[in-house]
């Protein structure tokens, strides 16, 4: 590894844009976001519903449906972009959202 490897420092990827809640039934939340400017390999998207430690779970697109949730619940599901690196990680962006009863 040489040392210009080392000095290696990431950017932070940029903001998503437009976050939005595209169906919600009683079991699962589908989402869509549109991808930043800049440096990104992946998004973090990760779920709770107040309660629970939460989940997280990486995607490559730019769309996810959250399956197994709970019927009649908020749940607060923030998405933001991550570097090639795998770590370094821009602002989250959330939204809250029931599933149906």
């Amino acid at each position: 590894m040489s040392n210009e490897d080392l000095n290696y420092a990431p950017t932070e990827p940029e903001v998503v844009g437009n976050l939005r809640v595209t169906n919600a039934t009683t079991s699962s939340v589908s989402l869509t976001w549109t991808e930043p400017a800049g440096n990104r390999s992946v998004y973090r998207v990760q779920w709770a519903d107040g309660h629970s430690n939460g989940t997280s779970r990486n995607v490559s697109g730019t769309n996810i449906t959250i399956n197994n949730l709970t019927a009649g619940v908020l749940y607060y599901i923030s998405v933001a972009a991550v570097a090639d690196d795998g770590h370094t990680e821009g602002r989250n962006v959330t939204v809250e959202r029931y599933t149906s009863k």
